[in-house]
Order: C-alpha cells, then structure tokens, then sequence
C-alpha cells in the first residue's frame, strides 16, 4: 500500500471526467487529504547470511527486485463541515501505472535490519498525471524480525 499525503490539503481532479489536470486546494476545513494505491507485489532476492544456523548474531544482506499490479486506489479526504468531521473517499484509477517494478536491498544484524526501495516506473502513466509530475518512490525504513 502506497500513501502520498498532500501538503496545503490539495487533491487530485479530473477535467471533464477524462484528464487528470492536477491538483486544487481542498475545501475549506479539510484536514488530511491523501492519494492510497494498492499494489499486489511479487519479491525476488537474493539473501546472504554469515552465520544461517544463529541468526541473531548474523549479518545479513539481501538484494532483489519486485514486481507489482495496480489492484486499487482511491483519495481519501477528511474535512469539517458545520462543526461535524466528514470523510469522502474517491474511487478512481487516478492515471496511475498499472504494472510497477523497482529494485531493493536490505542489512541487518540479528533482528535489526534497514532497507531501501526504488520504483523504477513513475507513479502516473506518461503524460497523464497531474502537470508537471515525473515522480518515482523511494522508500528507506528499518525492520525488526524475530526470526
């Protein structure tokens, strides 16, 4: 699941319900406005391990890519309206890509690990997302296993 949180409570809009023109300020009141993009991804990598049989005191690596297909998304905005929170959700395919791939790699020691993704494929299809976006993802975290 990819979240992109808008900054001045913006949202994306359609003109005449085919091309997605870009973003306008939300209504006002609005408190949180974000696009949510469901993808199904298939990993492929390659792990290292120094230690396989103690895997709390390994070192670990891994590398790969992956692979995944548009299954859902939507804007979800929240706003007050006469003193009374709403949200209104959009179900729309957004001119997002509907094929994504990128490449990761992880390090860890024990249970500690940090990690980095890169979506090769921007995240609208050419040409059809909001004016002036060529943007890809990049993703850094960290993540605790206990196995």
């Amino acid at each position: 699941m990819e979240r992109y949180k808008f900054t001045d409570n913006r949202t994306l809009v359609y003109a005449d319900g085919e091309d997605l023109v870009g973003m306008t300020p939300g209504r006002d009141g609005t408190s949180k406005s974000m696009l949510v993009a469901n993808y199904f991804d298939i990993p492929l990598e390659l792990r290292f391990s120094t230690n396989p049989e103690d895997p709390v005191r390994s070192f670990r690596a891994s590398i790969g890519g992956r692979v995944g297909v548009l299954y859902s998304s939507f804007t979800k905005v929240k706003y007050k309206e006469e003193g009374e929170m709403k949200k209104f959700k959009d179900r729309q395919n957004w001119n997002l890509e509907k094929i994504r791939y990128g490449v990761f790699a992880k390090v860890g020691v024990g249970n500690f690990s940090v990690f980095g993704y890169y979506n090769l494929t921007p995240v609208f299809q050419k040409d059809k997302g909001p004016s002036g976006t060529d943007m890809s993802n990049l993703t850094i975290g960290i993540s605790l296993s206990s196995f």
